[in-house]
């Protein structure tokens, strides 16, 4: 079928919301002409079998296999297989709630304004310990003031390292802390998130351990973070979300596109 408007989920082990999400986003489709694609990264729970059983009584379901593991990839192969001719691209969070008419309130939107993009704010919200730090971060901590608690923890975290202590690493790590990695498929990166504090802490003193590297602070994306040369090659760019109950998120770019020159 084609369709006028293309909604695109990317997806990994959403088994417990994406039944209920697609059941709305089917009234939606059904108003906007539009085809529903569940870009999914190799899930290991019962997303795609749910998805599949809701897909065989509707056309406007589909699926595809986004073997990066990305989201931005994601979004680029549910265009590949499923642009052709489509108007508006919607792009909606597995987990995420939203209003009955949200899709079709968008598509209006950008018709009345004659825009090519909509953008919207979102509130974070959290259910697990981790999510509820993040969403407290995120929308209570004005932006200078969650910058100076990133800087203090990056500061204790980065004396920790140079310690080559494991216990006094994740001491300083929120019990559901994350480090994401994004080498782009040009440099060597974690392909799944390193989560709690052991693993973490272990990671970060495996970087900080190797033969000529070199850790320094800077200022990134107008927040505190760290470059890592080794034999004066740069090679990352970290950065880190903190509150009180500890580093809760490291990112770390790895990707030489993304890297400063």
């Amino acid at each position: 079928m084609s369709a006028r408007v293309l909604i695109v989920i990317p997806t990994f082990n959403e088994s417990r919301h994406i039944g209920a999400l697609l059941d709305a986003l089917l009234v939606e489709a059904e108003a906007l002409d539009a085809r529903v694609v569940v870009a999914d990264g190799g899930s290991t729970d019962d997303t795609l079998s749910i998805v599949e059983s809701l897909a065989l009584g509707t056309s406007r379901i589909a699926i595809a296999h986004n073997r990066r593991r990305i989201q931005s990839a994601a979004i680029n192969l549910a265009v590949e297989q499923f642009g052709d001719k489509v108007e508006y691209l919607v792009r909606v969070d597995a987990h995420g709630a939203y209003p009955p008419d949200y899709c079709r309130a968008l598509v209006a939107e950008a018709e009345e304004r004659r825009v090519a993009s909509i953008v919207v704010p979102m509130v974070t919200v959290g259910r697990a310990r981790f999510q509820r730090a993040v969403a407290a971060a995120a929308g209570d901590s004005p932006p200078e003031e969650q910058s100076a608690v990133d800087a203090r923890a990056l500061a204790a975290l980065s004396e920790a390292v140079l310690s080559g202590d494991v216990q006094q690493v994740a001491a300083l790590l929120a019990p559901g802390a994350t480090l994401w990695s994004d080498g782009g498929g040009k440099a060597h990166a974690a392909l799944r998130p390193v989560e709690g504090p052991e693993k973490v802490a272990r990671f970060l003193l495996g970087i900080a351990s190797r033969p000529g590297a070199v850790l320094s602070p800077a200022r990134i994306n107008g927040g505190p973070g760290v470059l890592v040369h080794e034999d004066g090659v740069l090679t990352t760019a970290a950065t880190l979300r903190a509150s009180a109950e500890g580093i809760l998120g490291l990112f770390f770019v790895r990707n030489p596109d993304k890297l400063p020159a």
